[in-house]
């Protein structure tokens, strides 16, 4: 019996209109839906109402205890039961993840902020003139995803950066790039497709979802050399042909599957995707 590739979960279609995404330990998928509704898909596949709001997340992940936790603008909420608390942040947040010692780095405009368990934010490291959309934390480091508004045509404009995580307090070192997404690109005058979501395989693999119109750049593989670079030599398309862009958000279950949420601008092509991989996640550091 052969396994396919993708296939749409949970009967997640345009009418859910689905936001963000995390996985719990016990493979519930929770979705942020537009109208205000939290949910969950269970691993039958069944739909089961968790929390409403007024307000929906583009980001959200499971953190200790299995509480899980969703952002927005100023705010990151934290969900226990029938009830919620709120921790309110320095500066606007775009995503977020938990680093090994439990503290929460956040990517906002112009720097990637920490925050320790206490609730206290500080900068952790600046990203002068750069947009901050999509991080990771993996392997020791941050990982983010991140778009150039400055004028300078010499800086890299699209791109992927890393900084070590130096200690239990969150403090960061200096950006190192990891991968260009621009050179991925170099006949591409205009167009680049703009970076959504990354995460890693237990191997090292980086996974880059993208809102590209091609349907060979929703997800793209980036395997590390024998140094553990990532090189645009050593980049390709996940599943060609067979995933349709874009992959908005991200989050890879306990076992070899790889959610997407595909937020098309058509709501008849809007869908949540399981992808079989063949291989597991990277730790998630908040879901224990």
């Amino acid at each position: 019996r052969v396994e396919s590739a993708e296939q749409e979960y949970g009967g997640i279609t345009g009418a859910y209109d689905a936001y963000g995404m995390a996985m719990d330990l016990n493979e519930n998928l929770y979705l942020s839906l537009g109208d205000g509704r939290i949910i969950y898909v269970t691993p039958e596949e069944e739909i089961v109402e968790y929390f409403t709001m007024d307000v929906f997340f583009r980001s959200m992940k499971m953190g200790p205890g299995n509480t899980l936790h969703g952002a927005r603008t100023i705010f990151i909420y934290r969900f226990s039961g029938t009830s919620y608390d709120s921790l309110r942040l320095s500066r606007p947040i775009n995503d977020f993840d938990f680093g090994p010692n439990l503290n929460i780095f956040y990517a906002t405009r112009f720097a990637i902020y920490a925050v320790d368990q206490g609730g206290i934010d500080r900068i952790a490291v600046e990203y002068p003139s750069y947009v901050l959309n999509a991080l990771r934390v993996y392997n020791g480091y941050v990982y983010i995803a991140g778009n150039y508004v400055g004028n300078d045509t010499t800086q890299v404009q699209r791109g992927i950066w890393r900084n070590e995580i130096l200690n239990s307090a969150g403090d960061l070192g200096p950006a190192e790039l990891v991968f260009n997404w621009r050179k991925y690109y170099p006949a591409a005058a205009v167009g680049v497709p703009g970076i959504l979501s990354i995460t890693f395989a237990e191997d090292g693999d980086l996974y880059v979802g993208a809102d590209s119109t091609q349907i060979s750049d929703a997800i793209t593989i980036i395997h590390p050399d024998g140094s553990g670079n990532y090189l645009p030599q050593n980049a390709e398309p996940l599943y060609s042909s067979v995933l349709m862009p874009p992959a908005t958000n991200m989050v890879w279950g306990n076992g070899q599957y790889l959610y997407v949420n595909r937020r098309n601008v058509n709501d008849n092509l809007k869908r949540v995707i399981r992808v079989t991989m063949g291989k597991n996640s990277a730790p998630y550091y908040g879901r224990q």
